[in-house]
């Protein structure tokens, strides 16, 4: 009998952990799945081992303890390693990131599904602290050597799975914005959703603002406590002051233990506070059902946006069926990094591209005028150009055009003009 697709998964992969939540269909809610036995079972080490005189893999504690014992060598950072396409020699070979993640991922999923007898994965969605191309390429090869193709695989930032996480709760949690103090030992930072109700479906924005330089992880391993409770209060009272914030989350390894304790409960007024470590597993959980779902999803109404993502449209009037209209060259809510759109378009009066930026959340409009020196329009329609948009940043477009010729009638120039456009 062929396994039922009926688990929804969410795992979120750090350098330090992994952590996975599956979907509970009786309580509609995402629970953290056992990895092992131990302090912390929900928190399974993103470590891979090569025992020593065989080519027995080993993962997690055990590899630790093999390793303590000069039994094994093994591979850690690998969430870095896999941005940087950085090898790992054990014993004198070397191994790609590749290789070692898909061995780490089938053993935690092994894990997962033996708890699970006769069902296997409807939808996986992985989230990681900064998404971008290259971790995405990676986890995607990954995953597809695994079995788990596009159509069962969802990648997602945390900012992303934090949205999912706070609009999946009770609306009285998000009936203004929400907020979100993260710690942990690269950065301290915090994270606001706010949703605009001008537009359908409604956009779920987020801003972040970086406080390594008021307080870091180093000064909570210090561990004074007053001196600790102090700055953070200060600064989360400063955030909060005449912010319409509803819930307060509280998250990463900087905020275990008690230190900020007596902080969150003076939070508490007119508020709820919540603290836990696995808020971004349960957000890609809640994801995964979302987006896997056959019978659809419950939030609908929303249009979630990431940090990473483009809220404006670029587009150049043109004339298109005999009618004046704007023709999109980047649609917004993409990811910055993602593929560069490309265009053809005739030139017909004069070398001057004009480029309307329209912001998806304020309609607020900008033009910039492209001017295309060098480069003759011909009468006759035979000026033909080939627009492409790209982004350096989710603040910097890069706008690049180049002269096409008209077929072999007339060659190209060769010429090409770029220019930045600030959003």
């Amino acid at each position: 009998m062929a396994d039922k697709r009926s688990l929804f998964l969410g795992l979120d992969f750090g350098n330090e952990d992994i952590q996975i939540c599956c979907y509970n269909p009786k309580t509609l809610e995402p629970e953290s799945v056992t990895l092992y036995s131990g302090d912390r079972p929900y928190f399974y080490p993103s470590l891979i081992g090569l025992k020593q005189g065989s080519k027995e893999w080993l993962f997690g504690e055990e590899a630790l303890e093999f390793q303590e014992q000069g039994l094994c060598q093994t591979a850690d950072n690998l969430l870095k390693k896999a941005e940087q396409g950085t090898e790992t020699v054990l014993y004198d070979t070397a191994y790609s990131p590749v290789y070692l993640l898909e061995k780490l991922f089938r053993k935690c999923l092994t894990l997962v599904t033996l708890k699970f007898p006769g069902e296997s994965i409807a939808k996986l969605a992985v989230t990681v602290k900064d998404l971008n191309e290259t971790i995405r390429a990676v986890l995607k090869e990954v995953f597809g050597n695994l079995g788990l193709k596009e159509d069962r695989l969802f990648l997602q930032s945390h900012s992303l799975s934090y949205e999912y996480y706070a609009l999946s709760q009770k609306k009285e949690l998000w009936s203004t914005d929400v907020g979100l103090f993260h710690m942990d030992e690269e950065e301290f930072h915090y994270r606001q959703i706010s949703i605009s109700r001008k537009f359908t479906p409604l956009p779920v924005g987020i801003t972040q603002k970086d406080f390594n330089d008021i307080l870091d992880y180093e000064e909570v391993q210090k561990g004074d406590k007053e001196r600790l409770e102090y700055c953070f209060l200060n600064l989360a009272r400063s955030l909060l002051h005449k912010q319409l914030v509803t819930t307060i989350y509280v998250t990463g390894c900087g905020f275990e233990g008690d230190w900020a304790d007596n902080a969150l409960k003076e939070l508490c007024v007119g508020r709820r506070v919540f603290k836990g470590q696995n808020l971004y597993a349960k957000g890609a959980c809640y994801a995964a059902k979302e987006i896997g779902s056959e019978e659809g999803g419950k939030l609908k109404e929303f249009l979630f946006l990431d940090s990473d993502q483009i809220t404006s449209l670029l587009s150049i009037e043109a004339e298109k069926d005999g009618k004046l209209t704007q023709v999109p060259l980047w649609d917004g809510y993409k990811p910055w990094y993602d593929k560069a759109l490309t265009q053809e378009f005739i030139l017909t009066e004069d070398n001057t591209i004009r480029v309307l930026v329209k912001e998806l959340f304020t309609l607020k409009k900008e033009y910039h005028d492209i001017l295309l020196e060098g480069l003759e329009v011909r009468t006759d329609k035979s000026t033909r150009v080939e627009i492409s948009v790209s982004f350096k940043d989710r603040k910097t477009a890069l706008i690049k055009i180049c002269d096409k010729g008209f077929g072999q009638i007339i060659p190209s120039s060769g010429l090409c003009w770029e220019q930045e456009i600030k959003l």
